[in-house]
């Protein structure tokens, strides 16, 4: 089989000939370079994949598709890495409203074991249904995933066995981490509707945030840093995470998109990092689909609950929730808990969650892991002035954005991603070009010297509302179903 891929120009700096990279156990891939009229500057990769056909070698019937208007009485699969964070978490909210309607199976793949979980419906004494996810069974493998070696036999078969045994009528794989972007096209003949979420950008490179060991974002383009990047949790026996590695890992993410039939992002700023590398062809099956999040995890927002009245005299305070590294703007905290220290800012510093680098907490306080249920009382109980988000790259959508705004709680952010985009088009704060500790520091001490304009805007954010779960999964139902689609 032939893919064309469209791949950045500089590949040339470490590919400059067509290269056989031997996988174990499954035969070779071959990458072949050619120029490309999709723009000056950039090639395009044609990669063969000689040794499986898996469209070819599915049966070639597996009972006929059930194409109902609604998504009552199919079955649905998600497909999930086994970690935390927001992605697994918004998975399992989705996976959860969606069980309501449907049936309803995940599977959340593991360095070395998968573990299936279904939904199963409670009944609150009031009648209401309850889902939950119960597991199923545990799959353990010899060998541990690696993302640089195409899938073994093993995770091919477990991945055969539970679709044989399922029957599901749409797949909806969240992740490739410890799955691989060739299980999407084994998953193709025998699912009539497969569907991938883009929740970062791990399809162009493993490193996710696209940011490189000079602690700056780079598109993708390995050429950009003369460092590599920064370590993600891979095989150690694994190829370096620069050049060819990236180039080649790329282009299997974006071959097997040729075989899904939507790709969900949840933002306009997502799409246009993809714009350079997908075909016109992949990008035509991009859909925005924005997360949503229960009203139960803010009870009380709006009227019933204001903002509290900037206290006279309170100290200035400015928190931060979530796993703080390099990506996420810990230089950046670094030298503003320094400014602080120092006497530059009179100001407080509260990180909800973990900062990767060390900090001065002569007037800043890290508090480590949270609870997503207990974030709202932390927060009640630092009593914020305002949040910072200072991402150094495009997040996809920003679950800290939501939370900090449902808190009712303004935000200064970077012009990153999809974190200055909701930040802008909902009013929810003061918006940094060009984030830097010094303009953190003039914006902080402008607000201080002109209390109207922050009241203004904690009004402002006061009104806002974020996109419920139950809006999101309506949202996925109308993409599941292929009528509506």
């Amino acid at each position: 089989m032939a893919f064309q891929v469209p791949l950045d120009s500089r590949i040339l700096d470490y590919l400059d000939q067509p290269l056989d990279l031997e996988v174990k156990g499954a035969g070779s891939i071959q990458v072949v370079l050619a120029l490309s009229p999709f723009a000056l500057g950039h090639m395009q990769a044609a990669r063969e994949l000689d040794y499986w056909n898996p469209a070819v070698a599915a049966p070639t019937a597996l009972g006929t598709p059930r194409n109902a208007d609604d998504v009552a009485n199919r079955t649905i699969l998600y497909v999930i890495h086994d970690a935390e964070g927001g992605a697994v978490a918004t998975s399992r909210d989705l996976a959860l409203m969606v069980a309501r309607r449907a049936r309803v199976f995940m599977l959340r793949c593991g360095r070395t074991q998968w573990r299936l979980e279904t939904a199963v419906i409670d009944r609150g004494d009031d009648g209401v249904a309850v889902p939950r996810l119960d597991e199923v069974e545990t799959i353990v493998f010899e060998q541990p995933w690696a993302q640089h070696l195409l899938p073994d036999e093993a995770r091919v078969a477990a991945l055969q066995r539970i679709v044989q045994t399922l029957r599901p009528d749409v797949a909806h794989v969240r992740s490739v981490i410890y799955f691989s972007p060739e299980l999407l096209v084994h998953l193709r003949p025998f699912v009539p509707r497969l569907i991938f979420s883009a929740h970062d950008f791990v399809a162009i490179c493993l490193n996710g945030f696209l940011f490189n060991g000079d602690n700056k974002f780079c598109g993708g383009d390995c050429g950009s840093g003369a460092k590599r990047c920064l370590p993600a949790d891979l095989d150690d026996s694994a190829p370096p995470l620069r050049g060819k590695s990236v180039y080649l890992w790329r282009a299997r993410c974006l071959a097997a998109l040729d075989y899904v039939d939507a790709v969900v992002v949840t933002s306009q700023t997502t799409i246009d990092v993809f714009l350079p590398y997908v075909s016109t062809e992949i990008l035509a099956k991009f859909h925005i689909i924005e997360h949503g999040r229960g009203a139960a995890d803010w009870p009380g927002k709006g009227t019933a609950r204001p903002p509290a009245p900037l206290a006279a005299g309170a100290p200035f305070r400015i928190v931060l929730v979530g796993a703080i590294n390099e990506a996420k703007g810990a230089l950046l905290v670094q030298g503003l808990a320094k400014a602080v220290a120092d006497g530059g800012l009179d100001a407080e510093i509260h990180v909800v969650g973990y900062m990767s680098l060390l900090i001065n907490q002569s007037r800043s306080v890290v508090y480590g892991p949270y609870s997503r249920g207990r974030l709202l009382s932390i927060l009640d109980q630092i009593a914020p002035t305002v949040g910072l988000v200072p991402v150094q790259w495009p997040e996809t959508y920003s679950h800290v954005v939501t939370e900090l705004a449902m808190s009712n709680i303004p935000l200064i952010a970077s012009n990153f991603g999809a974190v200055g985009e909701r930040v802008h088009a909902h009013n929810l704060g003061w918006v940094l070009p060009d984030m830097t500790v010094e303009s953190i520091i003039d914006l902080v001490k402008r607000l201080k010297a002109a209390p109207e304009e922050l009241e203004g805007r904690r009004q402002a954010v006061r009104r806002y509302r974020c996109r419920t779960e139950e809006g999101m999964a309506e949202d996925y139902i109308r993409l599941y179903n292929p009528i509506a689609s």
